[in-house]
């Protein structure tokens, strides 16, 4: 994704790569669930994070991701 602006909620996605999560204000069991590779759709934007950070519904639960390391990918 290019922007933040892109993403929208019930979108499915693919993890395509982990950035850099320092700043990211988000319970560490959701940075722990993350992982690339992993599918999912999204369930909401993460407060006081603008159109930046997303949380997304997985098999393994709730992970919380920047915009720019997944990709939709079609139902």
């Amino acid at each position: 994704m290019k922007s933040g602006d892109e993403v929208k909620l019930g979108m499915r996605i693919r993890v395509t790569q982990l950035g850099n999560t320092t700043g990211m204000f988000v319970n560490k069991k959701h940075l722990s669930n993350r992982e690339v590779g992993k599918t999912g759709r999204v369930l909401r934007r993460v407060p006081g994070h603008d159109n930046e950070v997303w949380a997304i519904s997985q098999d393994n639960g709730i992970a919380c991701y920047l915009f720019d390391e997944f990709e939709r990918i079609d139902d």
